[in-house]
């Protein structure tokens, strides 16, 4: 009974908070991890998705603290909270499993997961809800797979044969059930994005080794964050059914100017902002 404002802006605040102080924690990085989280992370899961928004955010700030100290009880007790928010959340309890496993086997399997959301998967169109329902779009698709590539070679080239570190195994295994429900946006989509946050942790990380390809990493994630910018403020364009608007006129109305809605979409907006 509080009304939809009132609810978006507690749950835009509380993630905002929760997600500063994991940055604060974890990040190398600060500004170099927020122009990595802002493009996808932040426009289509925490401004769209709210309650799966929601679940990453907790999962960050809370989950990432548990499994750093290895309080595993805690840990299985906030999974089954955040499937009460998600179900996508389920997949949460999968990471003391992951962890068991090595970041070149993971990347292996990453990889391998490519073959089966190809072939295998997609005959499973019809059994199990969702899967088949739409194909992944080409622009995410080449963005998640070039990531991983240049993610993956740059880790690998740095640490070679160690047992790398958690975030990684978690980013690979992610990167792994995209690939691997490949015939399915929607599947493929929220499961990756469980994990695909974490890149706004490796990313710094990475460019703080100093190596030759450093500069590699620097221009490919700063050339992706502004043109990934752009593409999800298409897609806000779009999907809110605004008229003649595109990213570089973009209105950005907002709760202090709700009325001016009226003026971009071609069919008035449903949502009563009084």
């Amino acid at each position: 009974g509080v009304g939809f404002v009132l609810f978006v802006f507690s749950i835009s605040l509380a993630e905002m908070i929760m997600i500063w102080s994991f940055l604060r924690r974890c990040s190398a990085n600060i500004a170099v991890s927020i122009m990595v989280f802002i493009p996808i992370t932040l426009i289509i899961y925490f401004c769209n998705l709210l309650r799966q928004g929601l679940a990453m955010t907790v999962f960050l700030c809370y989950g990432t603290r548990f499994i750093e100290h290895k309080k595993w009880g805690k840990y299985l007790i906030m999974c089954l909270l955040l499937t009460m928010i998600h179900t996508v959340s389920l997949i949460y309890f999968c990471v003391p499993i992951v962890l068991k496993f090595y970041v070149n086997s993971i990347i292996i399997g990453a990889c391998l997961c490519i073959i089966l959301g190809l072939y295998l998967v997609p005959t499973l169109s019809g059994i199990v809800p969702y899967v088949g329902d739409d194909k992944v779009r080409f622009i995410a698709l080449t963005e998640r797979v070039v990531s991983f590539l240049v993610i993956s070679t740059v880790y690998h080239s740095l640490y070679r044969n160690r047992g790398g570190t958690w975030w990684m195994k978690l980013y690979c295994f992610g990167t792994g059930l995209y690939f691997l429900f490949l015939s399915s946006s929607l599947v493929s989509s929220r499961l990756a994005a469980c994990f695909k946050s974490l890149e706004m942790i490796i990313v710094p990380q990475l460019m703080t080794r100093k190596s030759r390809y450093r500069l590699l990493l620097v221009m490919y994630f700063f050339v992706l964050s502004v043109v990934m910018f752009f593409h999800s403020i298409y897609g806000e364009a779009v999907n809110g059914g605004y008229a003649d608007i595109n990213p570089m006129n973009y209105p950005y109305v907002s709760i202090f100017n709700a009325r001016d809605i009226y003026n971009y979409r071609v069919t008035a907006p449903v949502v009563d902002f009084e």
